[in-house]
């Protein structure tokens, strides 16, 4: 009802601007001063939407219509006013509808935006796999009760989004997009596959401002891993190096440049110690988690267990990174799962 209301008030106002062009614009009445007020009159009613395309052919029409009658046409063998009354007609007439995209702010919005599931002939055939004594059948209170992360980056400067996808148990898989929604696994000869590791989650970013997308991957107790992008799409594990492979219940990581020196530092964000030193019968790189029964987190909805301090790392512009939680003023441990900046 809104809608067909303002509908009727906008066709009111262009009956109403039609009505004043012409008596306006007939050949007695005619002046300059009017002329250069109705020319910025309507081109402005065009701008904001009042008067469309078809009102300013409208308008145009009439303009032309009364310089072509009787004392129209003597008004223009006499008066040069006339001529750019004539003129200005079909400037309107022609011009300003053809030209609208040029003024308008508006974007031709979809009324429906359609996606089509192409996974089956991609080439993506990655599974995430679960500790099978931790959950499923098995299933037990403790943070191994999620999945793992997705990263997209062009690791290759091809100008395609690359996928990355993080695994609990087995290799992490790197898909680098061929075109056309095709993609190859290259994660074992790229270097990032990590099969000893529980994989959690990441960023990519150019820590060392060479062009290429650098890789974090986080883990539980298996350590942290910074891998240098070569060029070549292969990466060097550089965790050492840089010092930023801390070993503990890490979950997000992001790039960002804290102190705007022109690289990007690291902030790693971790929840809190859920696992026991027993080896996990699932994999002998990994931990078996803490079983918090139903009925203990049912009557202890607020009890803290206590999380892992998150961590910022400064790079230092030379390959290494320095821990600058506390000067930073970061004080925060709790079971932090993810992070974001902004300004």
């Amino acid at each position: 009802m809104y809608r067909r209301i303002q509908g009727l008030l906008r066709l009111c106002d262009r009956l109403r601007i039609l009505s004043l062009c012409n008596q306006n614009f007939r050949g007695e009445n005619l002046t300059k001063d009017r002329l250069e007020c109705w020319t910025a009159f309507l081109v402005s009613k065009w701008l904001s939407g009042t008067l469309g395309s078809t009102g300013i052919r409208a308008v145009a029409c009439v303009i032309i219509r009364n310089l072509l009658a009787p004392k129209g046409v003597a008004g223009l063998a006499m008066s040069t006013q006339s001529s750019a009354a004539l003129v200005s007609a079909f400037l309107l007439l022609l011009v300003l509808p053809a030209s609208r995209n040029l003024f308008s702010q508006e974007k031709t919005i979809p009324t429906r935006v359609n996606f089509v599931d192409v996974l089956e002939d991609s080439g993506i055939d990655f599974r995430h796999h679960f500790f099978p004594s931790e959950q499923g059948e098995n299933y037990r209170m403790n943070q191994y009760d999620h999945g793992s992360g997705v990263l997209v980056a062009d690791v290759n400067n091809d100008g395609r989004m690359d996928i990355y996808l993080l695994d609990f148990l087995g290799p992490n898989a790197l898909y680098i997009n061929k075109g056309n929604f095709k993609f190859e696994e290259t994660a074992r000869r790229a270097g990032v596959d990590l099969p000893e590791d529980v994989s959690v989650g990441g960023s990519f970013g150019d820590y060392d401002n060479d062009g290429d997308s650098d890789l974090y991957v986080t883990t539980y107790r298996t350590g942290n891993h910074l891998f240098r992008n070569r060029g070549d799409g292969t990466f060097e594990d550089v965790s050492k190096k840089a010092g930023v492979g801390h070993n503990g219940h890490s979950s997000a990581a992001l790039w960002f440049d804290y102190d705007l020196d022109g690289n990007l530092d690291l902030y790693l964000s971790n929840i809190g110690p859920f696992t026991t030193a027993e080896t996990s019968p699932d994999a002998a790189y990994a931990r078996r988690g803490i079983n918090l029964p139903l009925n203990y987190i049912v009557a202890n909805p607020e009890a803290d267990h206590g999380g892992e301090p998150d961590i910022l790392f400064k790079n230092n512009g030379d390959g290494t990174f320095t821990d600058v939680t506390k000067q930073s003023g970061i004080n925060s441990n709790q079971w932090n799962g993810d992070v974001s900046v902004g300004d």
